[in-house]
């Protein structure tokens, strides 16, 4: 039988099978029944956080040409944008960590400096949206504390988007 590890979007206390904005808090309830007797779907590492473990990804050496967590890749030289919300938030944290020239070959860095301010101000308004997602604050607190260079200017952005779109 084949297998697939899905590394979980949620921790266990994110996970439930009710109405939600998010179809990822059914992972671990969703992937079993969509597998078959030749291909099981696995959800793995429910019991960390999205934070956890990309931190333990970048603590792990392991092959770097299996890293594909784009979300908006063109073929090309790069297999991640390096400039999409999921792009940016792992080089954020690879940046605020001194790794990030270890996925110069797989990310497009530069495209990643161009687009560092929409990426901060981007994730300040998830933390402040009303579809709030606990991972997006773990990951904004986390940069702040490891002293990362987070512009006002785009941290304040995002609080006012966020503000905004609760008020349509």
């Amino acid at each position: 039988m084949e297998s697939y590890l899905y590394s979980s979007t949620f921790a266990y206390s994110g996970i439930h099978g009710g109405t939600t904005w998010d179809s990822a808090t059914a992972d671990p309830i969703l992937l079993p029944a969509l597998s078959t007797r030749d291909f099981a779907l696995i959800s793995s590492n429910s019991a960390m956080s999205r934070l956890d473990k990309t931190l333990a990804y970048m603590a792990t050496p392991i092959h770097l040409e299996h890293l594909d967590i784009c979300t908006e890749s063109d073929p090309g030289a790069f297999q991640n944008c390096g400039r999409c919300g999921k792009c940016g938030r792992f080089l954020l944290i690879a940046e605020a960590e001194g790794t990030i020239g270890t996925y110069a070959e797989i990310f497009d860095i530069a495209r990643f400096r161009a687009s560092r301010w929409k990426n901060v101000r981007q994730l300040t308004k998830l933390v402040h949206h009303r579809k709030y997602n606990p991972n997006d604050r773990d990951h904004l607190v986390y940069l702040r504390d490891k002293g990362a260079d987070l512009p006002l200017s785009a941290r304040a952005a995002g609080r006012l988007s966020a503000a905004w779109s609760r008020l349509r």
